[in-house]
């Protein structure tokens, strides 16, 4: 990623065409949008790849490393091709500023969250915390929330695919914005488990709650199981 050309960059990292029409209209619309994904296929690329083809101004929100000489290798890294890095301590600070502009602001949010104010729910057959801060800004701001999943196809190529999860502005009761973003996230793990980042202590916090709350929240809701 520091020396890697944009033309090879799109070539080894595609965006497919239904998800550049999605974002393009997004783009028209001036309808502004949190883009999920998880640890999951090649998710460095994938922000390299969305500077380069997005329209809207694209922010990463991003955990800084402890070691300052690695987090400044890693913020060159992320924001060659043009994006816009911001932490996650000032994520809705920064993006309430940006109210007025066209921007799509992307959240790696199945790392394991603080246990203050975390959601949690069944996730791989296992009680899960997980970040509420991609729901509760979409939800303050108006913004639509998308989901990415990276394919990878073979060494070194990978396809990606955006999808909508919410409407921008729409109602939502607690906690259903982070279900959704759990439930498709689970999917695409299982659909291609070598893929996931498994070693990245995602269990080392436990919580022995009744399992199957997210069925129930769902089915609560009418919303397809």
């Amino acid at each position: 990623m520091l020396t890697i050309s944009s033309s090879s960059m799109l070539r080894r990292c595609e965006l497919d065409q239904q998800s550049r029409n999605l974002l393009k209209d997004l783009f028209e619309k001036n309808e502004r949008a949190i883009l999920t994904l998880g640890h999951k296929g090649n998710w460095e690329w994938a922000g390299s790849v969305f500077s380069l083809v997005c329209q809207q101004h694209f922010y990463i929100v991003y955990h800084p490393l402890s070691n300052s000489a690695f987090d400044s290798i890693m913020y060159k890294m992320l924001s060659r091709f043009g994006a816009k890095l911001v932490t996650m301590t000032n994520a809705y600070k920064t993006l309430k500023q940006l109210e007025d502009e066209p921007i799509l602001s992307a959240f790696v949010a199945d790392q394991s969250p603080p246990l203050n104010g975390a959601h949690w729910t069944e996730f791989l057959h296992r009680s899960t915390p997980f970040f509420r801060g991609p729901e509760r800004i979409s939800s303050k701001l108006g913004q639509a929330v998308l989901y990415l999943s990276v394919h990878r196809v073979k060494r070194g190529y990978y396809k990606m695919h955006v999808e909508r999860l919410t409407d921008a502005n729409g109602m939502y009761v607690d906690g259903e914005i982070t279900e959704r973003y759990v439930g498709i996230l689970e999917e695409d793990i299982i659909s291609e488990p070598q893929t996931w980042l498994w070693s990245h202590r995602r269990w080392k916090h436990i919580k022995h709650a009744p399992l199957g709350s997210k069925k129930r929240l769902l089915r609560n809701q009418n919303l397809p199981l």
